[in-house]
């Protein structure tokens, strides 16, 4: 039995929730006869042939036997076997991604980037010109992106590429911007001529913040309700299939007032997806405190800056849960503090804003989020110490806990110093302080001493007068596992570059997520 399937009738059959898949022979075609690729022009509006199909499209598995008779383009008729090409209801496909940024690329050329454990890439950064809003990159990061998105492009399945645009020191021109109809129309012509220029399949927006000065940078309080006036007129003019995204904080867009928006649904309409940073929640402190919390179990000084409290915020907020992300540290931070203990509550202050971090008074509406994931590398990057009033929080045995015996052995962190500072998890390993049992255990070594904090689910290291606080396969699964419990759509994180060369960290998020 054969099925015949015109351009049109296919088009017509897909939705949101149905899947569809494409074998070799269905895109190619078979003894000289144009196969599915010949649609190409056609059906990219409606799909894309070599990756995930967006909009919850998945790969199944089809076969065209050939074609037997076209006369334009658009009569294209396909003979389909009766196992062949199908469509079938299908669950969105969960997404791991992970970012790449362009100073470290050194560190991870492209053609060694392993792919079997994420479906994309965000690209950082992309950098806004504050003379004509074009979007421009780095000196060479140019052929090292078209590199990208070919080696991305070439993988079976297909694999995605987005360009994020901004950053820590590179949001400066946001507000401006999209303050008024003309720069916004500027902006997102920029925007997509920059996907255009670099065959991208998602723009990835990382503003930090709207109506909040992240790194002193110029913000109103118009900044957000302008911010979703120019994402709605940016996003009719993305090719279908071309993803739009942002990067957040912990909480959501801040209002007029700097106070979390009690409504950002308008935003879940034009956002593929969010992802959210939930990171550098206590940075480089005297008094150390984790670095990305799972839960708030101890009552935190710094209230809804974990995981679990801002996937809830958002979602509560009016974005879906299948276009929440989870940002995830594949890195830790380097504490000068004799501290044997992570901070976990704090004597309330007033926050006076500025600097990185979340209200100290449980429940309060925070100054600023949680700063970002900058490397130490990338100027400006903040580090706010967070008040050392606390006795800290209970620690406990895990996997890997325990001392490593001999000498200290000396950690740096990513600037190549001893000083406090964010350290990569590959740097962690080959400093001798944690030893790679297996890829889901990391112990203890070097003379350093691991402890589990249980008020955020994190390990941490401490020897002399230093302390770490990290992630690892252990914590990584356990957030891997509640972003599956809660239903969000993906995960990503900063960046793929830290993981060590075995891939554990990005492992641990595809084995227990997908």
């Amino acid at each position: 039995m054969r099925y015949w399937l015109t351009a049109a009738a296919l088009i017509a059959s897909l939705t949101p929730s149905h899947s569809v898949s494409l074998n070799s022979r269905a895109i190619s075609g078979e003894n000289g006869l144009p196969g599915l690729k010949s649609l190409e022009g056609q059906l990219q509006d409606s799909f894309q042939p070599y990756t995930e199909l967006q909009g919850g499209y998945t790969y199944n598995k089809a076969e065209a036997e050939g074609v037997d008779a076209y006369t334009d383009p658009s009569a294209l008729e396909y003979p389909m076997s009766a196992s062949g090409f199908s469509t079938q209801a299908a669950s969105p496909q969960k997404q791991i991604g992970a970012y790449y940024p362009d100073w470290q690329t050194n560190r991870l050329p492209v053609n060694q980037i392993d792919w079997s454990h994420i479906d994309y890439i965000s690209y950082a950064f992309g950098l806004i010109s504050s003379s004509n809003y074009e979007i421009t990159l780095s000196a060479g990061s140019d052929s090292i992106l078209t590199s990208l998105v070919d080696a991305a492009h070439a993988q079976t399945p297909s694999k995605r590429v987005e360009l994020s645009i901004g950053g820590w020191t590179g949001s400066a021109p946001f507000s401006e911007a999209v303050s008024t109809e003309a720069n916004r129309k500027k902006l997102a012509t920029a925007m997509v001529n920059a996907q255009k220029k670099w065959n991208l399949d998602g723009i990835d927006i990382d503003w930090e913040y709207p109506g909040l000065p992240g790194a002193g940078n110029p913000h109103t309080g118009s900044d957000s309700a302008n911010y979703l006036k120019f994402l709605k007129l940016l996003k009719p003019q993305l090719p279908s299939g071309v993803t739009l995204s942002a990067a957040t904080s912990v909480y959501p867009f801040a209002g007029p007032d700097g106070k979390p928006l009690a409504d950002v649904s308008g935003f879940g309409e034009v956002f593929d997806h969010i992802l959210i940073m939930n990171y550098d929640v206590f940075n480089a402190a005297p008094a150390p405190g984790p670095n990305a919390a799972l839960h708030d179990t101890c009552g935190s000084s710094k209230p809804g800056a974990n995981a679990e409290d801002s996937i809830t915020a958002w979602n509560k907020a009016g974005i879906p849960l299948e276009k929440i992300y989870l940002g995830v540290p594949v890195y830790g931070y380097l504490h000068e503090s004799s501290a044997k203990t992570l901070v976990a509550r704090q004597t309330p202050t007033v926050p006076t804003g500025g600097g990185g971090g979340a209200a100290n008074t449980p429940g309060a509406a925070p100054a600023t989020p949680a700063t970002p994931a900058t490397p130490t590398t990338n100027p400006g990057a903040p580090a706010t110490p967070a008040n050392p009033a606390n006795p800290g929080s209970p620690a406990s045995d895990a996997p890997g806990a325990g001392s490593g015996s001999g000498t200290p052995v000396t950690i740096k962190n990513n600037d190549g110093t001893a000083a406090k500072g964010q350290v990569d998890a590959d740097a962690i390993i080959a400093s001798g302080a944690l030893k790679r049992v297996s890829s889901t255990q990391w112990d203890a070594a070097g003379g350093w001493t691991r402890e589990w904090d249980d008020c955020s689910s994190t390990p941490f290291l401490y020897s002399g007068s230093q302390v770490l606080s990290y992630d690892d396969p252990e914590s990584f699964k356990l957030k891997a596992q509640l972003a599956k419990d809660m239903g969000i759509g993906g995960m990503g994180s900063w960046t793929i570059v830290g993981d060590v060369d075995q891939g554990d960290m990005m492992a641990a998020l595809w084995d227990n997520f997908k």
